[in-house]
């Protein structure tokens, strides 16, 4: 019996810690980082991997790297990777630079 309960005591517990750990594992929205990307087609991109930047045959794919603080102009953004809450940043951002 005793052992019984302290079985049941223990996985209680191990269900208790183990649910704690999966609120860090939820994936956050990302987040705009220090920079922007522009492609050469001038469209901002939020991480220079994107599988959308263009690319130019013998050309580089990024044309300029710009600090987000000196963003003035209000470029296009990549759909996939700038998100609706990244987008009204940038907008904030760009208004407080002019």
């Amino acid at each position: 019996m005793k052992r019984t309960i302290f079985f049941t005591a223990a996985l209680v517990a191990i269900i208790l810690f183990s649910s704690c750990n999966q609120d860090s594992k939820i994936s956050k929205e990302p987040e705009l980082g220090k920079y922007i990307y522009l492609d050469f087609e001038y469209i901002i991109h939020s991480k220079n991997d994107c599988n959308y930047i263009a690319t130019v045959k013998g050309g580089k794919p990024i044309e300029k790297v710009i600090p987000i603080n000196e963003l003035k102009n209000d470029y296009p953004i990549c759909s996939q990777c700038i998100t609706e809450s990244m987008y009204e940043e940038l907008k904030k951002i760009i208004e407080s630079n002019k």
